[in-house]
């Protein structure tokens, strides 16, 4: 197995500074997504507000299979962006980072794995502003396996992220069905 920068395997684009401050705006012809849209390892999309961007929004843009990088902060994770809504931006939080040679799923799985992690925990500063810097994260070494084992590995991650979202619906309604047998049952006037 061969390894490169990640710079050699990837488009880093930074993503959107306004120029000023951002103001939300019901008709905005954009969607912001920022840091405070992200819980549970998740990407929510309906929680992102509506402006008008006085930037060119073009190079910001989200597509399907970017994977974006928290670059401020103390924790660097990395996001895959599946189906995004059309017009949706990403802050100048992250790093949009557009897959050249390597499959996004299983390049996603990677950065947030020990190694990876390990890697920006040497450039986080101990107290004040942290940064993860677009020539560092660059810099990144990154295992490359042949395209079929990073395609087995992206299915298997899908598959498991799929196996959790079942399991978790499936304690829901259970927890439902139970709260509802025990609300009859207390409920119930006989005796």
């Amino acid at each position: 197995m061969r390894k490169d920068i990640l710079g050699n395997l990837v488009e880093i684009q930074p993503g959107y500074q306004a120029r000023g401050k951002i103001w939300e705006s019901r008709k905005g012809t954009h969607r912001l997504l920022q840091a405070k849209d992200i819980e549970d390892e998740t990407l929510h999309w309906d929680t992102t507000i509506h402006f008008n961007p006085d930037l060119n929004p073009n190079r910001y843009r989200i597509c399907h299979d970017d994977i974006l990088f928290s670059a401020r902060g103390y924790e660097n994770k990395a996001f895959l962006a599946e189906n995004p809504p059309g017009n949706m931006l990403a802050s100048n939080t992250f790093y949009i980072i557009k897959t050249q040679e390597i499959n996004p799923r299983f390049l996603t799985w990677w950065l947030n794995q020990k190694a990876a992690q390990a890697y920006f925990a040497q450039f986080q500063v101990k107290m004040g502003y942290a940064y993860m810097s677009k020539k560092n994260l660059s810099e990144l070494e990154v295992p490359v396996p042949n395209i079929k084992t990073q395609e087995t590995i992206a299915e298997v991650l899908r598959l498991w992220d799929r196996e959790q979202l079942l399991t978790s619906e499936i304690k829901g309604l259970k927890e439902s069905i139970m709260t509802s047998i025990l609300t009859t049952a207390a409920e119930n006037k006989e005796g």
